[in-house]
């Protein structure tokens, strides 16, 4: 519930300000975040994660994390105002001033979160998801404001920016309130020494995956236009919303059901099927529908100034369709303790996706996308193999759980394409509407009539939470 109102709101604003503002806003923001994305990922990852999976911890040891978490945020933040005038020299294409005053401003998003993330942590050790729901829907609706208004004003960029930046800092005022464990500085980094070692392996790997991710919006940036960028990033957005957060809800929650019973692999191995289930049983349908209706979405929901986006949004459909598989199996792994493997993995296939990403730069900014997906499949091959290795979780096992949903999710897609054709001569948001409506009927007709265990799985847990 949390992830869908919160990302259902963000997804409605971010639909509101792309409304409201040029592509070129979005270029220039997605130059900076490829820098302060990758230091966000040091300061609110990784270590946060040793909080949850530690099965004995203190006080003091949640202190020493926070602290570590703090100073190397304070570092960071530093150092990009330091060097933001020559990361602004790097685009020789963009307005240097801009630039440099975007990245001053928008690093001090580091300092924030690194104290968020511990709040958060802790609340995520709790399984306090209804106060986190209650937390994240409050800042989604105050920051949504603040980002629409400027917006509105004109601020172009600097909208984009500061709805970040309230996000942050009212999310870090009401979780002091919320959280019973309070902020305190302690430097006896001993006291967490195993901690720093898991979380460690999970930086490490995170922070390569983030360095995969933005490498694409960092050539790019460099060799082509800020429209381009845009379009490019925009195509990955609405797929990354959707995607990233529907699995997101799942994983969060079972990552601390997987360091709860890290000394039962066959528990593990058996909630590891059932959140891959699950996960493909509601993504399929989402990621092959928006698929077919690329085009009279944009043209509905963005306008058709976004169009360039069509064939990009559709390449990240297909990528993002993979994710449940890979982020199951690591956060599997991570709670289990093996967070080495996940590193190792994740070694061999980030960096084989960034070679891919450079080696398709000359080629044009679709085969960028392609090599995207290209590394995505390669993921989810490595981690059901690992998934056979470590867990006993049988290659065939795999396919039966997302096949049957896959098969149906194909089949829909199939469908929609064919209702988008036949209402072509229609207007786009009535074409869109048929499209999502047939498409809807179809998979959950189909899921109902071959009796899949999924959607009575949903439809029981529906009726639980209306009885609470």
């Amino acid at each position: 519930m949390e992830r869908a109102c919160t990302q259902g709101a963000q997804l409605l604003v971010s639909i509101i300000l792309a409304r409201l503002l040029l592509p070129e806003a979005y270029g220039v923001l997605a130059l900076i975040t490829v820098f302060v994305n990758l230091a966000t990922v040091v300061v609110e990852t990784g270590f946060g994660s040793s909080v949850i999976q530690k099965k004995d911890i203190t006080k003091q040891q949640i202190n020493v994390i926070f602290t570590f978490n703090l100073l190397v945020a304070v570092v960071l933040c530093g150092a990009l105002w330091v060097l933001a005038p020559m990361i602004a020299s790097f685009y020789d294409n963009y307005e240097h001033t801009l630039l440099v005053q975007v990245i001053r401003i928008y690093s001090l998003i580091l300092p924030l979160g690194s104290v968020t993330s511990i709040q958060t942590a802790v609340l995520y050790r709790d399984m306090a998801f209804k106060k986190l729901f209650v937390v994240h829907l409050l800042v989604t609706v105050i920051s949504s404001t603040v980002g629409i208004t400027m917006a509105y004003m004109g601020a172009g960029v600097w909208a984009l920016v500061f709805q970040q930046l309230s996000a942050k800092a009212v999310t870090l005022l009401i979780l002091l309130v919320a959280v019973k464990w309070k902020p305190w500085l302690n430097f006896r980094f001993r006291q967490a020494g195993s901690m720093f070692r898991f979380g460690g392996n999970i930086l490490l790997n995170r922070l390569l995956n983030m360095l995969y991710h933005q490498v694409s919006s960092l050539v790019i940036g460099k060799k082509y236009t800020a429209d381009t960028l845009a379009y490019y990033t925009k195509g990955n957005t609405f797929p990354s919303i959707i995607a990233t957060n529907t699995d997101y809800a799942l994983q969060k929650v079972m990552f601390s059901a997987y360091s709860k019973y890290q000394d039962d692999l066959e528990k593990v191995k058996n909630m590891v099927r059932k959140t891959i289930c699950l996960s493909t049983f509601i993504l399929s349908p989402l990621m092959f529908g928006m698929l077919a209706c690329t085009e009279n979405f944009i043209r509905v929901v963005l306008t058709d100034k976004w169009l360039p986006s069509t064939v990009y949004m559709q390449i990240f459909c297909l990528s993002f369709f993979l994710q449940p598989i890979g982020t199951t199996a690591a956060q599997a792994f991570n709670g289990i303790g093996k967070s080495n493997l996940t590193l190792k993995i994740g070694i061999a296939t980030k960096v084989t996706g960034i070679l891919l990403v450079i080696a398709a730069v000359p080629l044009g900014v679709i085969y960028i996308a392609l090599a995207v997906l290209l590394t995505t499949v390669v993921s989810a091959v490595v981690y059901t193999i690992m998934n056979k290795r470590v867990l006993g979780y049988k290659i065939r096992q795999q396919l039966q759980d997302i096949g049957g949903n896959m098969l149906n999710a194909l089949a829909m897609m199939v469908i929609c394409f064919g209702v988008g054709f036949l209402c072509r001569n229609m207007a786009p948001i009535v074409a869109l509407v048929l499209q999502v409506l047939a498409g809807a009927v179809w998979y959950i007709g189909v899921s109902i009539i071959t009796k899949n265990k999924n959607i009575t799985y949903v439809i029981n847990k529906l009726q639980s939470l209306k009885k609470r």
